[in-house]
C-alpha cells in the first residue's frame, strides 16, 4: 500500500511537472514568436517607408532635372538668336538691321541671362545614404545627371561673367546712353574693339560646352526615367547615352 501511495505521488508530481513545463514551453514559444513577429513587422515597415521615400526622392530629382533642362533649352535658344543677330551685324551693312534688332543685339550681348536653379533635391539626394543603398546602381544615374547639369550651368555662368566684364568695359566706363541715334555707333565701336574679339572667342568656347551638355541631357534624362520604370535595362541605358555623348 505504501509503495502504491508513493507511486501515485510520483506520478502526480510528474504530471504536474509535465503540465508546468508544457505551459512554460508554450508561453515561452508564444513570447518568442510575438517578439519575432513584432520585430519583423517593424523592420518590414521601416524598409517599406525607406523604399517609398527613395522612390519619392527619385521622382523629385528627375522632375527637378527636367525643369533645369528646360531652362537650359531657353539658354540655347537665346544663344541661337544672339548668334543670328551677330551674324547679321557682321555680314551686312549695319543699317540693314532695324532699330529693334540693333537694340536686341545690344541687350543679348550686354545683359546676363540668369538661371534660377533649385539645388534642394540635389542636396537631399547627396545626403541620403538610405536612398543610395535602396536604389543601388541607379543612384549613379541620378548622380551623373546632376553632375552634367551642374557643368552646363557653370559654363553658362561663365558666359554671364564674360558679358558682365564686357558691359563694365564697354558701357559703364564709356558711359554710353542708348538711344536710336547712338545704338548703331555703339555696336560698330564694340565690334571693332579688341576686348570684344577676346570676349567672342571665350564666349563661343563656353557656349559650345553648354550646347553639348544640353544636347546630351535631352537624351539622358528621358532615358533615365525609362530605366527607372524598367522599360530598358542598365546596359542599354549606358550604351545609348555614351553613343549620344560621342
Amino acid at each position: 500500500m505504501k509503495r502504491l501511495h508513493l507511486s501515485n505521488k510520483i506520478k502526480t508530481w510528474k504530471e504536474r511537472h509535465h503540465d508546468s513545463l508544457s505551459s512554460f514551453t508554450t508561453g515561452f514559444t508564444a513570447t518568442v514568436l510575438g517578439i519575432v513577429l513584432t520585430f519583423g513587422t517593424t523592420m518590414w515597415y521601416e524598409r517599406k517607408q525607406k523604399a517609398e521615400a527613395a522612390e519619392a526622392l527619385v521622382e523629385s530629382c528627375l522632375s527637378n532635372m527636367e525643369v533645369r533642362l528646360n531652362n537650359l533649352n531657353g539658354v540655347v535658344k537665346m544663344y541661337d538668336r544672339q548668334n543670328q543677330l551677330f551674324s547679321m551685324a557682321t555680314s551686312m551693312p549695319l543699317d540693314s538691321l532695324t532699330d529693334a534688332e540693333v537694340s536686341e543685339l545690344i541687350d543679348l550681348f550686354a545683359w546676363q541671362y540668369n538661371l534660377v536653379v533649385d539645388h534642394s533635391y540635389e542636396k537631399s539626394f547627396s545626403m541620403s545614404t538610405n536612398s543610395h543603398e535602396i536604389l543601388g546602381s541607379f543612384a549613379n544615374v541620378i548622380g551623373a545627371g546632376f553632375e552634367y547639369l551642374h557643368e552646363a550651368e557653370e559654363n553658362h555662368q561663365k558666359v554671364n561673367d564674360l558679358k558682365k566684364e564686357l558691359r563694365r568695359s564697354m558701357i559703364v566706363e564709356k558711359q554710353v546712353k542708348f538711344d536710336q541715334n547712338s545704338m548703331r555707333q555703339f555696336v560698330m565701336a564694340t565690334l571693332a574693339d579688341p576686348l570684344f574679339g577676346y570676349f567672342q572667342l571665350e564666349y563661343m568656347q563656353q557656349e559650345r560646352s553648354v550646347r553639348r551638355y544640353q544636347h546630351y541631357l535631352e537624351y539622358f534624362i528621358p532615358e533615365a526615367r525609362r530605366l527607372w520604370k524598367g522599360e530598358i535595362n542598365e546596359d542599354e541605358f549606358w550604351t545609348k547615352t555614351r553613343e549620344r555623348w560621342e
